[in-house]
């Protein structure tokens, strides 16, 4: 899939996967208010079929969550051969967390530790997009 399929306003459709329904919400609503379309899940399991469902660029994952650990869920994105453009943001509130020193060792592109700013999380959507 191209990286433009599902880009709205020449901004990403972003999935949001966090255990934590105010964190989900919160997030949701900032990035929409932003001009981002975002779909969202609670789990890996139910991220695995947000994927299948809609046309996701970037997927922001929490590490803890309540199946499976989030590098697991990045991990089956850059496996897939569907879904391997999606580039992908670790979220953890441990900085010295594997997805913090090396993101690339465990899946993702990017990440951003708790708490984080919504200009922070927007412009690490939009570098890792844009590939800058």
């Amino acid at each position: 899939m191209p990286m433009t399929d599902g880009v709205v306003g020449g901004k990403p459709h972003v999935l949001i996967v966090d255990d934590m329904a105010d964190v989900v919400e919160l997030t949701g609503m900032l990035l929409r208010s932003c001009g981002y379309t975002v779909s969202t899940a609670r789990t890996g399991a139910e991220a695995l079929e947000v994927l299948e469902r809609d046309p996701i660029q970037v997927a922001v994952i929490d590490l803890g969550l309540p199946d499976v650990d989030g590098s697991q869920v990045a991990m089956r994105i850059k496996q897939h051969d569907s879904w391997a453009h999606i580039r992908t943001i670790a979220v953890t509130g441990d900085a010295g967390a594997d997805a913090v020193r090396d993101p690339a060792s465990t899946g993702f592109d990017a990440h951003v530790v708790k708490p984080f700013s919504g200009a922070d999380l927007m412009a690490t959507i939009d570098r890792i997009f844009r590939g800058r």
